[in-house]
């Protein structure tokens, strides 16, 4: 469980239409209430939808689960050659903005749903849901993870 700090992952992403890999980090409380400041969000730092295209990653924020659900809707990086190989995708969270980065460049910034408290990270594959989507995936296919790193700046007597 952290807050704020910079979250890198070095990854090669899935080939095949039918899956979706995904670096992400998740509030315990977000389905609580509906202030992210409060009850946290759901901070997509990466999710590769193969459907959408080659050299795309898509990034989002979620918060308020429940009837009254947030989101700033789908964010998609086009990066050429970032459907092969290992490349890196990162977050810089503040109290102000959440960041995103591929291989270092700055895609998005995002001054909506900020959290405020400790979240977790989550390294997932999933297989879409809808059946048309995956009729043609050859299976197995992998989200290779090389590494994860989490950086936090030291606490000083003027920030928290």
């Amino acid at each position: 469980m952290t807050r704020y700090g910079f979250y890198e992952c070095r990854a090669e992403l899935q080939k095949q239409a039918g899956t979706w890999g995904a670096f992400w980090i998740q509030s315990p409380d977000i389905a609580k209430g509906e202030d992210p400041g409060i009850y946290g969000a759901e901070i997509d730092i990466m999710e590769c939808f193969t459907k959408l295209g080659t050299d795309i990653v898509s990034h989002n924020v979620h918060w308020a689960y429940g009837p009254h659900q947030q989101t700033t809707h789908g964010m998609q990086s086009y990066l050429k050659g970032v459907s092969s190989g290992f490349h890196t995708f990162a977050l810089e969270w503040t109290p102000e903005r959440y960041t995103f980065f591929v291989d270092g460049h700055k895609f998005y910034e995002v001054t909506k749903g900020i959290s405020h408290i400790p979240e977790y990270l989550i390294l997932s594959m999933e297989i879409l849901s809808d059946p048309k989507d995956i009729q043609s995936t050859v299976f197995p296919d992998v989200f290779t993870v090389d590494y994860v790193k989490v950086y936090q700046k030291k606490k000083s007597s003027e920030s928290e």
